[in-house]
């Protein structure tokens, strides 16, 4: 397998970001996908936030995984905040090649960069492969929680 490289997603490969997304969702690889305006627009928008951080792993010219995170600041009390990992998933052909634990990398540099207190995720408790993982770089179960949703409706 050949090198992956880590990239921030900006304005110039969100349109690869969206073909890795399609593939995610449809289970089908398109490539140069005719995204409508409105989703490219949407996404440049989101792109521009400083608390919004996306990196996507890259082969061949296209992306193959990606981890979205999230700059969560606490006020008071000398703390500093977290990144949260909204979202890490690489194309499963390509798991158990080190591409996780690369783009969670990225997460460790910003903690530092930042200056934060560390990084938090939420992961499914059936989802071992994945605590495997996260056990492997550092992270700790800190207690059980539940994992609640309010969905707005979309009338």
């Amino acid at each position: 397998m050949q090198d992956i490289s880590i990239v921030k997603i900006n304005r110039d490969n969100y349109h690869l970001f969206l073909n890795m997304v399609y593939w995610r969702i449809k289970g089908l690889e398109k490539m140069d996908y005719d995204w409508d305006d409105e989703i490219i627009k949407n996404g440049y928008k989101t792109l521009a936030k400083d608390s919004i951080i996306v990196y996507a792993a890259e082969q061949d010219g296209k992306f193959v995984g990606w981890i979205s995170l999230l700059v969560l600041p606490k006020i008071g009390l000398g703390k500093r905040g977290y990144i949260f990992v909204d979202e890490l998933w690489v194309q499963p052909s390509y798991r158990k090649k080190g591409i996780g634990g690369k783009l969670l990398e990225k997460c460790d540099l910003h903690v530092k960069d930042e200056d934060l207190d560390g990084c938090r995720l939420v992961v499914s408790t059936e989802n071992t492969q994945a605590h495997s993982l996260y056990q492997s770089l550092g992270f700790k179960s800190l207690d059980q929680a539940y994992f609640m949703e309010k969905v707005r409706d979309h009338v």
